[in-house]
């Protein structure tokens, strides 16, 4: 989009208002409201790939031995990691469950006079001046980080809901390709490892638990011979 003309070249029929450039801290809240006993909802994790249930990412480990004090994200509302080990900060609509918890250090927003979340969050991690906006702001040597703060004071040119809702749906059909396809990629690559447990004997076995049909007998166990050729440079 040129930030001159303030409109994309592309667009769904019937929108032909100029895009309007705003501050973000005009567009959301912040949301303190923080937890007060131990496991008052469940605990959530923000990535770079979505949010998700902190059990389920980490594979029922624990992260942290007390979530007291914990920001609750009630649903629709809108959080992310604000330090990162490069310049990239990735914004998430917590759409799971009714309320869930993540660390104190990650600010969490909702969208104010009607703009729409998921077209925010769209435009914030895709949008090329906005990543720009970031990586001129972003604080930190080793490490990055992108307080709320700082987040506030950059701008953004968006549209009218009307055609923030169109555009998010838009992207939200795309969004949820892309998951079904990375559960099918998922689920083919645990079938390789399963696969491969059973094509090849296990330790100390010579015959595999699966054959194609018409082999039969005893794998051969052979010594790996390495030759090593030495070339002798003219002189």
């Amino acid at each position: 989009m040129d930030k001159r003309i303030k409109a994309p070249k592309l667009r769904f029929e019937g929108f032909g208002d100029s895009w309007k450039e705003s501050s973000i801290r005009e567009l959301i809240n912040f949301y303190e409201d923080k937890t007060t006993k131990e496991d008052e909802y469940p605990v959530l994790s923000s990535t770079m790939s979505g949010i998700f249930l902190q059990k389920d990412y980490f594979n029922n480990e624990v992260t942290t031995r007390s979530n007291v004090g914990y920001k609750i994200v009630p649903k629709g509302y809108i959080t992310y990691r604000s330090m990162s080990d490069t310049d990239i900060f990735h914004f998430n609509v917590q759409d799971l469950i009714d309320k869930g918890i993540v660390s104190p250090a990650y600010p969490v927003f909702e969208t104010i006079r009607g703009n729409v979340a998921n077209f925010l969050t769209t435009y914030m991690n895709e949008n090329g001046g906005f990543k720009r906006q970031i990586a001129i702001n972003k604080e930190g040597g080793t490490r990055y980080a992108l307080s709320g703060k700082k987040l506030a004071s950059l701008s953004a040119i968006i549209p009218q809901s009307p055609e923030q809702e169109n555009i998010a749906d838009f992207f939200c059909v795309f969004d949820g390709i892309i998951s079904n396809l990375q559960k099918k990629l998922n689920r083919t690559k645990e079938f390789k490892a399963a696969c491969l447990q059973s094509f090849f004997p296990k330790k100390g076995e010579v015959i595999p638990a699966v054959r194609f049909s018409g082999f039969s007998g005893e794998w051969k166990k052979c010594k790996l011979v390495y030759k090593v050729f030495f070339l002798k440079r003219g002189k």
